[in-house]
């Protein structure tokens, strides 16, 4: 998500937002709950508590993988999740953090300012990554991004938040909070 791919997927988002839901909106309270059910497929369901209602995103890329929710956790901070698809063939959570890495990094120019580090996200193994988006003037980011690559009842999942840096830090914490509050559905 980075440097022209942060921009395309931000003004995408944003365009398709303001044209079928109006400005995110967030209540200021993490007192919402979004629930993503388990599907047909098996891949487990979640929910998370937040201060808003997630966007409309549940669709399929061409690749397979399904968003299913975004968030605001402040003017320009949105948290967001990813089901990548079936974990056999896409690697361990550490080889889809690495190819993350590589492709922001030497496709995209941003900076990787945390490297993959195991991790647990939702009680299960993670790897986390970190990375900023250069500003126009190579002075700072515009924007910050931070992931979480894991697996659960052998699907691949990717969570985490884009803040961009005129937004208060705040709104990173709140990000934070947004995804700590993930519980897993039974079966």
């Amino acid at each position: 998500m980075f440097r022209r791919a942060i921009d395309a997927f931000i003004r995408e988002r944003a365009t398709h937002r303001v044209r079928l839901q109006g400005p995110p909106t967030y209540s200021g309270q993490l007192d919402q709950d979004v629930l993503v059910p388990r599907d047909r497929a098996g891949r487990p369901g979640y929910v998370v508590r937040t201060g808003g209602p997630s966007h409309d995103i549940r669709r399929r890329s061409t690749q397979g993988a399904r968003s299913d929710f975004a968030v605001a956790a402040g003017p320009r901070t949105i948290v967001i999740s990813t089901c990548v698809g079936r974990a056999p063939r896409l690697g361990s959570p550490a080889e889809i953090a690495a190819r993350a890495e590589a492709h922001l990094g030497g496709d995209h120019g941003c900076h990787v300012l945390s490297a993959p580090a195991p991790t647990f996200f939702a009680g299960v193994p993670a790897v986390s990554l970190e990375v900023g988006v250069p500003a126009a003037d190579g002075v700072g980011y515009r924007g910050l991004s931070r992931d979480w690559h894991f697996q659960r009842e052998g699907w691949a999942f990717v969570a985490g938040w884009v803040h961009a840096t005129s937004d208060p830090p705040e709104c990173r914490e709140t990000a934070e909070r947004i995804l700590a509050s993930w519980r897993w559905l039974t079966p």
